[in-house]
């Protein structure tokens, strides 16, 4: 914490008294939405106490004080009402809800800069107002009025070879990720992103053309949103997220606009921001009768999830329905984002009867899902199995978890995932209380090896590595 100025803060206090919260649950809040971009913070009162005689803590904080405010209080605070902001600092990244070019530049600062962007549900509405006007309409030829000027190197007229090299990149990185996970290629598609994509964004091009790279930038945003997502980068995963439904928009494609709103409601029920997600669920089945079967499906599952978490069964049940009723009747799935498919149905599914209270028949979708998934989806496949031994583990099936998991150790190849570390770590902090058994000792023994593996960014506590990552 930097002490930049000593006059006391009144705009701080007067919000703690309009939310009525002490210091102590001021500093608490700021602590746990630390956590979802994989900062440790340690503030107490007393830190709050600075705060008010003048103190003013190093960004992201202000940032997090006037998100858990804005939640606390239902509406807004930007970070200026706060009086923490700091006179003089670079600008805050802009919203990534422009023109693509200039929000995948800003984004890129997420690989270098871990507090460029935090998870935040104050930003305004992910569908505003404009945007269905621009989903009915087709992409124009030239590049936004309000995008940065072109560099020196970018090319004065885009074509389909770099339309292809786009393409290219965007089948690696998808052939790649089930296998390998996510991480391998998020610097590598955000670098990308971020010049050449972001150059070519910039230069004018035929229509056809440019709508195709915009579909193709919302593409590769997605995957990067994920990756990032993965590696319990919140905030950032949610801004490349929304740049995909931007760019989404700008090419007039619903179908990549719906997946793009839909990939921010998984990430906000995985946060536990379960009215939220429920809202962007809703916002991305707006075009549903514009997509196909199967990606109607993969958004209704979601929508259906959505509904479970906010403990509507009605809804939750006659939404699965719907999708599985669509999902029986679509075309052969191709490769690509949107994918979906029976193992993919069975594990929403699963989460929604987990919502709902129902863990028993979770457990039977999850072991249906695992049966039907592709031998190739290994992250998808270990997600499964993990989430199968922890739902085990809360309705004390000790000796099933330790099935499960011995399976996964057998079978599984190796896959980097910091979401995947978090959960297993968790399931073994359950194991450990069963020490007493001589099978939760020898899967314990398989699952932390004396190495472990060393923080995923700076303020990050490390988690130890399984033998079989």
């Amino acid at each position: 914490m930097t002490a930049t100025a000593r006059t006391p803060n009144p705009h701080l206090r007067a919000l703690l008294q309009e939310a009525g919260w002490s210091g102590e649950r001021l500093a608490r809040a700021v602590n746990r939405a630390g956590l979802v971009d994989g900062h440790r913070y340690t503030y107490d009162r007393t830190a709050v106490a600075h705060w008010l005689q003048g103190s003013r803590p190093a960004p992201p904080v202000p940032q997090l004080v006037a998100e858990v405010l804005s939640r606390a209080l239902g509406r807004p605070v930007p970070v200026e009402q706060t009086g923490l902001g700091r006179d003089g600092a670079p600008p805050a990244p802009a919203e990534p809800d422009g023109p693509g070019a200039a929000a995948l530049v800003t984004l890129a600062r997420c690989e270098t800069d871990p507090a460029a962007l935090v998870y935040t549900l104050t930003y305004r509405q992910f569908v505003p107002a404009e945007e269905p006007a621009g989903i009915s309409e087709p992409g124009t030829g030239e590049p936004p009025a309000d995008a940065p000027g072109t560099s020196a190197a970018a090319p004065a007229r885009i074509g389909t070879a770099h339309l292809r090299a786009a393409q290219d990149l965007l089948r690696s990185a998808l052939a790649g990720e089930q296998s390998a996970g996510a991480a391998f290629y998020r610097r590598t598609v955000a670098g990308f992103l971020a010049t050449a994509m972001a150059d070519w964004l910039r230069a004018s091009s035929p229509p056809g053309i440019r709508r195709e790279l915009l579909c193709c930038a919302s593409e590769l945003s997605y995957l990067t949103g994920f990756a990032y997502f993965d590696a319990q980068r919140q905030g950032a995963a949610q801004g490349y997220y929304r740049a995909a439904a931007s760019l989404a928009a700008q090419a007039a494609d619903p179908r990549r606009h719906s997946l793009a709103l839909r990939a921010l409601s998984v990430q906000a029920h995985y946060l536990g921001h379960r009215r939220h997600a429920r809202d962007l669920a809703e916002a991305a089945a707006a075009q549903l009768d514009r997509l196909p079967d199967r990606q109607a499906a993969f958004v209704l599952g979601q929508q259906a999830l959505g509904a479970a978490g906010c403990r509507d069964r009605a809804a939750a049940f006659a939404l699965l329905t719907r999708a599985h009723r669509l999902l029986e009747h679509a075309d052969e799935p191709e490769p690509g984002i949107g994918g979906y498919h029976w193992a993919s149905y069975a594990h929403q599914e699963a989460e929604a009867l987990a919502a709902l209270g129902d863990g028993e028949g979770a457990l039977r979708a999850l072991a249906l899902s695992a049966r039907e998934r592709p031998a190739g989806e290994h992250l998808a496949r270990a997600v499964t199995t993990v989430r199968a031994a922890q739902l085990h583990l809360a309705h004390g099936h000790l000796e099933r978890a330790c099935a499960v998991l011995s399976r996964l150790l057998d079978q599984q190849p190796l896959v980097a995932s910091e979401r995947l570390a978090g959960t297993l770590a968790t399931v073994c902090a359950a194991l450990r209380r069963h020490t007493g058994s001589t099978g939760v000792r020898a899967l314990l023994a398989r699952l932390d090896p004396p190495a472990t593996a060393g923080p995923a960014h700076p303020g990050r506590t490390a988690v130890p590595a399984p033998a079989w990552r």
